[in-house]
């Protein structure tokens, strides 16, 4: 017999009960768990024209759980336009226990513009171990080079948040998030006050179009201006501001998806910064 404890978890855990656990914002569950097969990816901002440059290093994941296996990891790369449609995919094999760096503009071009990326790892070999008892999560970093810039350096950031999720051998991705009656605010932890232009860039996680409120506000928190954009399912926004006179301190967003952290890119005089926050 179950404890009273387990059977009120496998109630709250019912699908009709978190619909209703986040339609009220009763301790409300924001990710679906996909099955321990499934590999899960964050959706990372890509650039790829005459002025960007995108780097994004594979590492074969499943050779670090199971160093001892000679694991060769099978990489399925999706591409989507900002609009969230896919237009390619790239299937890759990484070696056992080895890294390797790609050029966006090597695999779908240099005049694609910008969009959303996700990356699968599937092993080639059946594991001899038990199975894990999580998924394999692409949360890499993502390199930006400005071509014009004299820096070789490359400007890295990691993933926002677990997004898509494929089994398999199988073409279909799901997204792992749940929808939100209830608007959640975000607000980055970051002045801009330093620069006199940046981007925010937002990509949207949810399976449906998403709303996004966007609030300007000054060094006293006091809002400038808001304005609003409609995201497409894994589609994303570049959204540019002047900033000239430096009253932009701070900037934060209003939507029905959890956790909704932009790209933040701040031009500099002789060189940019892009982050999370």
């Amino acid at each position: 017999m179950y404890p009273l404890n387990q059977i009120i978890k496998n109630i709250g855990n019912m699908s009709a009960v978190i619909l209703l656990r986040n339609a009220f914002g009763i301790r409300p569950k924001y990710y679906k768990e996909p099955p321990l097969s499934y590999s899960v990816s964050d959706l990372f901002f890509w650039r790829s024209d005459d002025l960007w440059r995108t780097r994004f290093d594979l590492i074969n994941l499943p050779s670090i759980l199971y160093p001892d296996q000679k694991i060769s990891d099978s990489i399925t790369l999706i591409f989507y336009n900002q609009k969230g449609e896919e237009f390619h995919r790239e299937k890759i094999i990484v070696s056992c226990l080895q890294k390797r760096s790609i050029l966006i503009e090597d695999i779908i071009g240099k005049t694609q513009g910008f969009g959303t990326m996700a990356c699968f790892h599937e092993t080639q070999e059946s594991l001899k171990s038990p199975q894990s008892q999580t998924c394999i999560v692409e949360r890499g970093f993502i390199a930006y080079q400005r071509i014009k810039d004299d820096c070789p350096l490359w400007s890295f950031v990691h993933g926002s948040a677990y997004i898509l999720a494929k089994a398999p051998g199988k073409e279909l991705t799901q997204t792992t998030r749940r929808g939100f009656r209830k608007k959640i605010t975000y607000r980055p932890q970051v002045l801009l006050g330093d620069c006199n232009q940046f981007e925010l860039i937002y990509i949207n996680p949810n399976d449906k179009d998403l709303l996004v409120q966007i609030r300007l506000l000054n060094k006293d928190s006091n809002l400038i201006r808001e304005t609003s954009e409609v995201l497409h399912s894994r589609g994303v926004k570049v959204i540019k501001f002047d900033n000239n006179f430096r009253t932009i301190h701070r900037v934060e967003n209003e939507s029905r998806a959890y956790m909704l952290r932009p790209y933040i890119l701040k031009y500099y005089k002789t060189h940019f910064d892009i982050f999370h926050s």
